[in-house]
């Protein structure tokens, strides 16, 4: 009896976790991974000073923009400002200066110079999970048009990193996901950089680049968020689901 009631538990289990699987609507979004301005910083460190928010000063990276209705969202966390409340911020484009890489002392950043001119859109929420806002126009063929995927379809593996590094082309890095978390809020996703030339570029994750979209399969995972304070190569990413 004891077995047949385990069985019954496991197959319970699974019919649930099919049903999420199943129920989750798969998304549209044109994948972004460029640098935005924003009214909002991210000074602040991770009080056990073992991973930074990898948003550099009012810099961060747009990870989307969803295709139905030309909302985005940046970042992948707070600001740190103004978490969980509705806000009015304009975001701006921005010009890459220069890339200052990560040793083994320090994690590296991205500088860029704001262009206030170039107001792109508005944030209007800033959670824990990332800033949401909506752009003003897009341009549809500038962008790669993909799906997103529930967090349950994400596996330990290879996946990619897609960012603008340098200029406007959208680079693809190849990465493996090393663990996955569903109960942390959003450092779900541990992933390792493995591509020689974002190595070489950046030394790995640096600050500026949160909110560069995860892929694996063909899809959109995740959201980059976190850097480890002492492996610039490691890093965190949230799940995308809870993005949409």
């Amino acid at each position: 009896m004891k077995r047949l009631g385990t069985f019954c538990i496991i197959i319970f289990c699974i019919s649930i976790l099919n049903l999420i699987c199943n129920s989750y609507h798969e998304e549209e979004v044109y994948i972004v991974g460029e640098l935005i301005g924003m009214g909002v910083s991210n000074s602040n460190r991770n009080d056990t000073n073992q991973t930074i928010p990898t948003s550099y000063n009012a810099l961060g990276t747009m990870a989307f923009i969803k295709a139905s209705n030309n909302e985005f969202v940046a970042l992948g966390h707070s600001s740190n400002e103004y978490e969980n409340t509705d806000v009015d911020i304009d975001c701006f484009g921005v010009k890459l200066i220069c890339i200052n890489k990560s040793n083994e002392n320090e994690v590296g950043s991205i500088i860029g110079k704001i262009n206030q001119s170039k107001k792109i859109g508005n944030i209007y929420k800033d959670t824990k999970y990332g800033v949401f806002g909506k752009v003003d126009e897009i341009d549809t063929e500038k962008y790669l048009k993909v799906k997103t995927t529930s967090r349950y379809n994400v596996k330990k593996g290879k996946a990619n990193i897609l960012t603008k590094i340098s200029g406007d082309k959208l680079e693809s890095f190849d990465a493996e996901i090393t663990d996955i978390d569903y109960l942390d809020e959003n450092k779900n996703i541990k992933i390792k950089v493995k591509d020689s030339n974002l190595i070489e570029k950046t030394g790995g994750i640096i600050q500026g680049m949160s909110g560069t979209p995860l892929m694996q399969d063909g899809k959109l995972i995740g959201v980059l968020n976190y850097v480890q304070a002492n492996d610039s190569k490691c890093a965190y990413a949230v799940f995308v689901d809870k993005l949409i």
